[in-house]
């Protein structure tokens, strides 16, 4: 054989091997998923899906893995509170519990420049490496986060089927079909009241009005949950059948006439225009401005008062109803789902929950972590108004419906419009924007 027919022959022979090779390795597996707005469940060949109640053990990916979390500054677990050191022991544990996982907390304004739904819009079309796999949301960034597809659902990973979760909290996690928040701590509209100067609470409209002290609530805030709360226990609907917002006429124009009423004999005094927000209601409440006031649960929770008593919002017909909102654990990464997943479920195991809530000064979101807490009597009141609490409407309808029950609120307060002529405004701009 000649030498280049040997050439020839070893560069032949060299090609074979080489195509045997690169046809026989393989990418490894990676996590994948869809996010919302379009496209599958993520889905996850590593793990099985995981129960809160007791999340499943996956087996961890090889080489040393970071769960990043971005949360709020209130709930920074590098703080001096217990709820702080109580979140902190518990990520290490976690750490603990999978020694290949490291867990990165980035701590996120709220709202404004640099907050935390901002940088997540600019990581996502930008930076996707940066990503936190885990954010923990109020129900409003949640919803901006679905619609914007920036939010991946837990269907595949989590059941929340378990009866042990309260109804609101629940349901302020999903959307469009599917679970995109696992809940964390949950907040009620609640009416707080001095012991030693009302006796007996006023639970109903004809109650309110023979009890003589105004009731204070954030009259001059656009987004007071108050009215919704007297709106719902009319038996108004907020949602036509076609899922635009609404508010109808009857009970709308009720709602404004027991408002007018309890105004003109100074249960709600023109003075409740200076309240801008819960937290300066709460404020007034503590200083002494009033004796009963409307607040979420967690300002009494954070800062209890002995001379105060809780129990639920007054409403013209005494239903017993609140709104409430919550704060909710999202997976804003394609990476790393299924330990996502499981850090969600043991970060809201019952035990733990029971703790952190109880020191957080927060509802919990599960029954049976509310069965843990110390002190009967505030378990059995507490329970009481989760069970009668119903979502925070959503803020897509907020966005239009609050600013017009503002304005009719507003006027009532001044004595500038009747009820019926308040309603008739509503109803009028109600038409134009719905056709």
């Amino acid at each position: 054989m000649s030498r280049r027919a040997a050439l020839t022959g070893l560069l032949l022979l060299l090609g074979v091997m080489l195509t045997a090779l690169g046809g026989g390795c393989a990418s490894p597996p990676r996590e994948t998923g869809a996010p919302s707005g379009g496209g599958p469940s993520p889905q996850t060949a590593a793990s099985p899906s995981a129960s809160p109640s007791a999340p499943a053990v996956s087996p961890t990916p090889s080489g040393p893995v970071t769960l990043t979390l971005w949360l709020p500054p209130a709930f920074d677990p590098a703080g001096e509170s217990e709820a702080a050191r109580l979140l902190r022991s518990r990520l290490a544990a976690f750490e603990q519990r999978r020694p290949s996982v490291r867990v990165q907390v980035r701590i996120k304004a709220v709202e404004g420049e640099g907050g935390l739904m901002q940088m997540l819009s600019t990581a996502a079309s930008a930076a996707p490496a940066v990503l936190p796999d885990l954010a923990l949301v109020s129900q409003d960034m949640l919803e901006t986060g679905v619609l914007k597809g920036l939010f991946y659902p837990f269907d595949t990973l989590i059941s929340l089927s378990d009866a042990d979760w309260f109804d609101y909290p629940l349901r302020l996690g999903q959307s469009q079909g599917s679970v995109f928040g696992i809940p964390f701590a949950a907040d009620a509209l609640v009416m707080v009241y001095r012991t030693d100067k009302i006796e007996t609470p006023p639970a109903d409209w004809a109650a309110l009005l023979e009890t003589p002290a105004p009731l204070l609530f954030a009259a001059s805030d656009p987004q007071s949950a108050y009215p919704f709360a007297l709106y719902l226990a009319t038996g108004g609907s907020l949602h036509d059948e076609g899922g635009r917002p609404v508010l109808q006429p009857g009970p709308l124009t009720e709602m404004l006439t027991r408002l007018d009423e309890a105004h003109r004999i100074g249960r709600f005094p023109a003075y409740l225009l200076q309240y801008r927000d819960s937290g300066t209601v709460w404020q007034a409440y503590e200083n002494e401005a009033a004796a009963m006031s409307i607040v979420w649960v967690s300002a009494y929770l954070q800062q209890p008062r002995g001379d105060t008593g809780l129990t639920l919002v007054p409403t013209p017909s005494g239903a017993p109803i609140s709104v409430g909102a919550a704060w909710l654990w999202a997976m804003a990464s394609p990476e790393h789902q299924a330990l996502s997943a499981e850090l969600a479920a043991y970060l809201t195991l019952p035990e733990f929950l029971a703790q952190w809530t109880q020191a957080a000064g927060y509802l919990p979101p599960r029954d049976s972590a509310l069965a843990l807490w110390r002190g009967e009597n505030q378990r059995l009141a507490l329970r009481n108004l989760i069970m009668a609490t119903r979502p925070l409407p959503l803020a897509s309808a907020r966005t239009i419906l609050s600013p017009l029950l503002f304005n009719a609120v507003e006027q009532i307060l001044q004595e500038k419009s009747t009820p019926e002529e308040a309603a008739q405004v509503i109803l009028e701009k109600l038409g134009g924007l719905n056709p």
